[in-house]
């Protein structure tokens, strides 16, 4: 599967990094209307009608700004790779089609969620503000970020959109990695292959655990195995180091790993001689557990 997956979460990130470039603004529009006294912000019911009403002002303008086009593009780009990639072989299709129903559904999950929770995060601190009487200028600082204190009103309110197109464009590039794992599992159990190579090259952001896992041959139990099975504890513990991650089948390291799973056979691992996980778990969860 050699789909260009990088190119497709580029695009969709460069579109939607210019409608939050164009929704901060707005933003910034809705605090100032705000009622205040000498730069406090009035505690009233209007305040606190304004305050509710944000999110869903704030949904309707991404939605105005043409957000549901762009994800609609991406859902485009993505069946246009996998056409060309099954290249008229009716089965490798199918399996990309139900592939990509998966993605489709996870994806409109994962961006509701998250923008779910961050238009919350600015409704509950602008309904604090209001309550508190706390001075405009805080309220622009708790949702530009630290250190903005003295930030104008008409300047970007960048702090909780940044965050949320990074963690829109980390789980478009995750999933999309992920669905083509899936492809490959499949199509690879249906061929009656069961090892692979964990493969991938090594960065200075390279994961612990990618770096630990790198070149071992694992089968899909094996992977399940880290996720659940308690022998495996301190494994687990390295990959979620950095923050719960998603299932490892089928995003390996989790959000944004890059890395790959290349079909083998048992003989080629062992004249490799490559490390096997089946044969060679303990000793790998040993090894994590001198990373943590």
């Amino acid at each position: 599967m050699a789909i260009n997956d990088e190119r497709v979460a580029n695009n969709f990130e460069r579109a939607l990094r210019r409608q939050i470039d164009r929704l901060e603004a707005f933003a910034a529009e809705l605090i100032v209307e705000l009622d205040t006294d000498e730069g406090r912000l009035e505690t009233t019911r209007l305040n606190l009608e304004r305050a509710v009403l944000m999110r869903q002002r704030l949904t309707d303008e991404l939605n105005r700004l043409g957000f549901q086009s762009t994800v609609r593009t991406l859902y485009s780009e993505l069946a246009d790779e996998l056409e060309r990639e099954a290249d008229g072989d009716s089965e490798a299709l199918a399996v990309s089609e139900s592939a990509l129903a998966a993605f489709a559904s996870n994806m409109t999950r994962n961006l509701d969620n998250a923008w779910f929770t961050m238009t919350g995060r600015i409704q509950e601190t602008v309904e604090a503000a209001m309550l508190t009487n706390a001075p405009i200028n805080d309220l622009v600082a708790g949702i530009a970020g630290p250190g903005r204190a003295s930030i104008q009103l008409t300047a970007p309110l960048d702090a909780e959109f940044s965050q949320w197109l990074n963690w829109a464009s980390s789980a478009v590039e995750t999933a999309l990695a992920s669905m083509v794992r899936q492809i490959q599992l499949i199509e690879a159990s249906e061929a009656g292959i069961r090892y692979f190579i964990y493969q991938g090259t090594k960065i200075a952001t390279t994961r612990p655990f990618c770096r630990l896992m790198q070149g071992v041959v694992v089968r899909a139990e094996d992977l399940a195995a880290i996720d659940n099975d308690p022998a495996y504890s301190n494994l687990r513990k390295l990959r979620d180091k950095d923050g719960r991650q998603p299932p490892i089948i089928p995003s390996l390291g989790g959000w944004r790993c890059r890395h790959r799973l290349v079909a083998t056979s048992l003989r080629d691992a062992r004249e490799d001689g490559r490390k096997i996980f089946q044969f060679d778990g303990d000793d790998l969860n040993r090894e994590a557990a001198a990373l943590l």
